[in-house]
């Protein structure tokens, strides 16, 4: 996702409360990012069943899985990102 794709999607009202809810709560931050964590491996998986051939996406679907896979939030690019991937 490009800066522009980013702006706009964070733009819907609704991304927006949940992102403040969870980040005005104690261990929300700690949470969402868990759950970003969760939601990267889940991907990961289903890329890496795609890539063995124990699934088949349709191209859009694997083209979108990829894209998710490889393009993490600004913020969470580096260090902290390769460690993730590299469990």
């Amino acid at each position: 996702m490009n800066g522009v794709a980013d702006r706009e999607v964070m733009a819907a009202p609704h991304l927006e409360s949940l992102l403040r809810r969870a980040l005005s709560t104690e261990q929300g931050g700690t949470q969402f990012l868990a759950a970003y964590e969760r939601q990267a491996r889940a991907l990961d998986a289903v890329w890496e069943a795609h890539r063995r051939g124990a699934v088949h996406l349709p191209q859009a679907v694997a083209d979108k899985v990829e894209e998710a896979r490889t393009t993490p939030p600004r913020f969470l690019r580096g260090g902290t990102m390769d460690t993730i991937r590299a469990r």
